[in-house]
Formats: C-alpha cells, sequence, structure tokens
C-alpha cells in the first residue's frame, strides 16, 4: 500500500518543503533541492501519463495551497479555487517531465542527464509563463523567486527576466536528482562508474551566472540626480464584505501622518509626496476636507502629491492615481490596466449574475487602455505608477519601457486585505525582480506593509518598519532621497521571454527527433 502512494508521498514532500523558499521563510537553499523527490519519481515508480498527473497535481496543491494561504483572509472558496487551478500547472509539467524521460535507459549517461535536465529546466519555464499569461495570469512565486535574498544570483534577470533564474533553480534540481539516482547505480553496480561531466557542466554554469551577477552588484555608477520622497502607510484596516473604514476617517489619517513627515522637508528640496492605492471605495476627490488638503500640499509645501482614489468617467469606474503639482495645472492620471481577476472584475458576471456574489466588491471595474508615464516637474522626473500588484506582472511593466524615459516605478498598493499575512511579503520579493529585469529603482506605497524603496539591482535599499518591534505593518511615512541612476535598456527590456521561445524551440526539436526515431524502430 505504501508502494501504491509513495509518488504522492514525493510529491507532497517537494510542495512542502520548496514552500520553504518564499516569505515568511525565504529560504533561498530550498529552491534548489526542494523539486528532488519530484523529479525522480518517473525512475523509481512506473506511472502511465494519468498518474504523472495528479502526482504534479498534487504537488501543485501542496506548494500553492500552503503559500497562498494568505488568501482565506478575503475568500476561502476564492483560495480553493485558485489552488486548484495553478495547481494544473506543475501538473502539465509532470506530464511533460515524463514523456522527457522515457524511455528509462539502461544506464544514467551524463549525456542523458544533461540533455534531460536541459529539456526539462525548458518545460518547467514554459508552465510558469503560461501561469502568469493564461486568464490574465497569476504570476506570482515563480521558483526564482526563492532567490530574492540572493542579490548576486538573480542578476541575470536583466538578461532573461525572473524565468531566467527560475530555468536555473530547476536545472540543478533536476541535474542533482539524476545524479543521485546515477550514483546509487552505481555503487550498487548496476552500472558502471564514469566522469560525471553533466554536474559538473551545471556547477560552471552557475559560477558564471554568480560572476555575471558579482560583477552588476559591485558596478555602482554615480545616480544622474536623487529625488526626495515621502511615503506615508495608514494602516487603515480593510474589510473586503463589509463598509470598511469611512472616506473621513482615511483622509484625516493620512493627512495627519503626511503633516507630520513634512514638518521637516523644505521647499528648498522639491520632492513627490506619495499615498497608497485607494483604501476606499470612493472617488477620494468629493471629500471637501481633501480638497482644502490637496491645495495646502501643492502650494504651500511645494511638493508634487501622487495618490490613489477611484474615478467614476461616465458610466466607468477605474482604479486610478493622480498627480497633482505646485502651479495649479491639470492632473495627470493613470488608470490601472491589469485587474484582479474575481476581485475587481468577474468573468461571465454579466451573463451569470449569481457569480458576483461570490466576491466582495460586487461590481466591474474598468481596465485602462494607456501605459501613460507620469512627468514630475521639479526635479525633472519621469515615473511609471504600478497599481496593486501591477509590479509582478511584467508584461504591463514592458509596456511603460516601451518608452526609454522611464525613472523610476511606483508601486501603490493596498495590501491592508490580507492583513497582516505573508501576502506584503510575497508581494515585494516578486516586485523587486521589476527593479532588476530594467535597471530601475523601485518606490513602493502601501497601505499595510511594505512601504520600501528597492534599487537598480534588486536590493531594499530603505523600509519602513517600527523601530522597537521591527514590525512592517504599523503607520508611519518613510522619507529620504531615492538615487535615480541613467537608463540603460537592457537585455530583458530590449527582447523579453525569449528564455520561452528559446524552450519551446528545444523542446519542439526534441518532439521531432524522438518522433523521427520511433518511425524508424517501427519500419
Amino acid at each position: 500500500m505504501f508502494l501504491r502512494f509513495s509518488p504522492y508521498v514525493l510529491a507532497l514532500v517537494s510542495g512542502l518543503l520548496l514552500s520553504l523558499g518564499f516569505a515568511p521563510y525565504d529560504q533561498a537553499w530550498a529552491g534548489w533541492i526542494a523539486l528532488v523527490p519530484l523529479a525522480m519519481v518517473p525512475f523509481l515508480f512506473k506511472i502511465s501519463w494519468k498518474e504523472a498527473l495528479a502526482v504534479g497535481f498534487v504537488f501543485g496543491l501542496a506548494f500553492f495551497g500552503f503559500t497562498f494561504f494568505w488568501l482565506t483572509e478575503v475568500t476561502g472558496a476564492g483560495w480553493v479555487a485558485v489552488v486548484a487551478i495553478l495547481a494544473l500547472y506543475p501538473a502539465l509539467w509532470s506530464l511533460a517531465w515524463l514523456w522527457i524521460t522515457k524511455p528509462l535507459p539502461q544506464e544514467l549517461t551524463s549525456t542523458y542527464n544533461l540533455s534531460r535536465a536541459l529539456l526539462g529546466s525548458c518545460a518547467w519555464v514554459i508552465t510558469e509563463w503560461l501561469r502568469g499569461w493564461v486568464l490574465t495570469g497569476f504570476p506570482w512565486n515563480h521558483l526564482g523567486v526563492t532567490q530574492a535574498k540572493m542579490v548576486a544570483i538573480i542578476q541575470v534577470a536583466d538578461l532573461g527576466g525572473v524565468l531566467m533564474v527560475s530555468w536555473l533553480v530547476i536545472l540543478l534540481n533536476l541535474i542533482l536528482a539524476l545524479t543521485f539516482l546515477r550514483v546509487h547505480r552505481e555503487v550498487t553496480q548496476k552500472q558502471k562508474a564514469r566522469s560525471h561531466y553533466d554536474f559538473s557542466l551545471c556547477l560552471v554554469l552557475l559560477a558564471l551566472a554568480f560572476g555575471y551577477g558579482a560583477r552588476a552588484v559591485f558596478d555602482r555608477p554615480k545616480p544622474v540626480q536623487n529625488l526626495s520622497y515621502l511615503a506615508v502607510q495608514p494602516d487603515l484596516p480593510q474589510d473586503p464584505w463589509g463598509e470598511g473604514v469611512s472616506l473621513q476617517e482615511a483622509v484625516n489619517r493620512m493627512a495627519q501622518l503626511t503633516l507630520t513627515g513634512l514638518s521637516s522637508l523644505s521647499k528648498q528640496d522639491p520632492g513627490i509626496i506619495i499615498w497608497p492605492e485607494t483604501p476606499v471605495g470612493q472617488q477620494i476627490l468629493t471629500d471637501p476636507i481633501f480638497r482644502n488638503f490637496l491645495e495646502f500640499i501643492t502650494e504651500e509645501s511645494g511638493q508634487a502629491f501622487l495618490f490613489g482614489t477611484n474615478r467614476i468617467e461616465g458610466e466607468e469606474v477605474y482604479n486610478s492615481v493622480m498627480l497633482y503639482q505646485p502651479g495649479g495645472e491639470e492632473p495627470e492620471v493613470y488608470r490601472k490596466q491589469h485587474l484582479v481577476i474575481m476581485g475587481e472584475y468577474v468573468p461571465l458576471g454579466d451573463a451569470i449574475p449569481w457569480l458576483r456574489k461570490l466576491v466582495p466588491l460586487g461590481i466591474d471595474y474598468s481596465s485602462g487602455k494607456t501605459s501613460n508615464i507620469l512627468t514630475l516637474r521639479q526635479p525633472l522626473v519621469y515615473l511609471a505608477p504600478l497599481i496593486c500588484f501591477e509590479d509582478t506582472v511584467v508584461s504591463v511593466v514592458r509596456r511603460f519601457m516601451k518608452n526609454q524615459k522611464v525613472d523610476l516605478f511606483v508601486n501603490m498598493t493596498n495590501d491592508g486585505w490580507f492583513r497582516r499575512s505573508p501576502q506584503s511579503r510575497q508581494h515585494i520579493n516578486n516586485a523587486l525582480f521589476r527593479c532588476v529585469e530594467f535597471r530601475r529603482p523601485m518606490i513602493r506605497v502601501s497601505n499595510n506593509g511594505v512601504t520600501a524603496v528597492i534599487n537598480e539591482k534588486g536590493v531594499v535599499w530603505e523600509l519602513l518598519q517600527d523601530p522597537i518591534t521591527g514590525s512592517i505593518f504599523e503607520a508611519g511615512v518613510m522619507k529620504g532621497f531615492i538615487p535615480i541612476p541613467a537608463r540603460v535598456n537592457t537585455v530583458y527590456a530590449h527582447y523579453g521571454d525569449w528564455v520561452v521561445g528559446v524552450s519551446a524551440l528545444a523542446l519542439g526539436y526534441f518532439y521531432l527527433r524522438t518522433r523521427k526515431s520511433r518511425h524508424k524502430l517501427k519500419n
């Protein structure tokens, strides 16, 4: 009975072990070894393609169920649905891995191990890419994100994005699994012992990636300018299924924090004040107290002011940010493009109205159509605004980067929906890869953790936290200067997810080659 269910035990072990690589644990080592048990399944057990799908699905349930448990802070039913859908992607990889490794050779050679590990890595990044794209995508916690704290390793993201980091991590997992199996065969004299150049080549590749990253980290050119900022984290309570905080309470809390922070700022250092994504489901400009505050901030303090608000435009409702600057000119507006599925919009909501009862808001927002860059005049800095989890959706960021004017990413989010769960720390770990991929710094301003500045190397430069407890969730302000580096056009910015295209070509070539070989055997 145990042998019959052992493949699922290995899948479960891999899923739980991989969970340690993400917040709140952040154990980078787990990413390099967690998939070894899963990868060994086709070699230890005779499984069918249906069983391969089931094994991968069990792995996905364990991994996604554990790492995304914070979704239960908003909806338990949504957590179950999301986890079940996401588990389909590792199920597809498990099926692909079975196809890649079959038929099993009598001897595991270096050539076989290296070629299969490379192909298995290609299959993995394709499934991760699909997960970030299908049904608008949920590109959180790719395998490469386990290395978010490993600054040298993640620098290769400016070449091939976070998926290139995932490719390196899964490659070592597969090489380790195949090497372990081969050594076991050699020790038990089931095959002759020979040199393992596959393992050596993998280590050389990782060393080259580390060397590239170390050089990038220590390359610190002088910034072209410094931008003064004041970020406000109000820690306003959010109630997904109730009314939540009132507009007046929200304005008062954020205004008081802003005025406290302004007491040490000078008109001699013009910069920007940033509030988070709107914490209330109303148009903040309708509040008379806010309008008076807005006039004071822009005219008396000499600071630009960027804040989040809902905007009703005709019959459309947008999740937006607005930039006001001294001088009384018309504000610049950005409307969120990538909406949260089952949060800001309900698929088939018009055709099946009862679906809207399953989500807190019960209405559909409209999606913005343009990636308009905001221009800060004093000093001259071009901002790419990213609302909510748009900083984790690389396709949204790349649309901004088509215009090389971008100097700084600004993410305004309301992670308060998920209270003090690991969600906020997972959010910033995913977001920091955008800084590396495009070599731009980012300031993140949240209602409730994590408010921070990330430099163009993916390093958290400044972090708002309680000086005594170290908590990242308390109300407060963060202020200082952001070094703005010279603009560069990275390989990734120019070519995007080319790693996926190369992976697809490799698997396609393998398919044609194996098909041709089987055709010859039949004849």
